[in-house]
């Protein structure tokens, strides 16, 4: 966890219980409803801000990024069996994201389909957020 000042940041895998765990069955129900039970609870009574941000990829784009990935000599090597069977779970993902973020807290949702300017959002909505004093976590 971050000390006092410091910003660190995470990547889904926080929530990976919820989401490609539950999707994947590599959680029972019981551990999967456990983690949504809690982890807002654990989360507010840490003494960290948490600030979550979703970079929205549409299912369009993740296909084309997926076959780009699977024909690139310089990407090749990012694909796995799990990202082939993860755009065939596109549906199913979304319900998870839509419960993640009706269950867990505040989510900054940023539309990532053009990497430049979902970029440029995410940086501007992380300065202004942090420049309100953390009114709008």
């Amino acid at each position: 966890m971050p000390q006092a000042g410091q910003i660190v940041f995470y990547d889904r895998s926080w929530y990976s219980r919820a989401m490609c765990q539950k999707i994947n069955g590599w959680c029972s129900a019981k551990q999967y409803r456990n983690f949504m039970a809690k982890v807002t609870d654990w989360e507010q009574a840490q003494d960290i801000t948490f600030i979550k941000m979703w970079l929205s990829i549409s299912e369009r784009e993740q296909m084309a990024r997926l076959t780009e990935r699977e024909i690139s000599p310089l990407k090749y090597w990012k694909m796995s069996p799990n990202d082939k069977k993860a755009i065939s779970q596109y549906d199913e993902y979304t319900i998870a994201k839509e419960s993640v973020f009706t269950n867990c807290g505040k989510w900054h949702s940023v539309n990532y389909d053009d990497k430049k300017a979902g970029r440029l959002e995410f940086i501007t909505l992380l300065n202004n957020l942090l420049g309100n004093n953390h009114a709008n976590f």
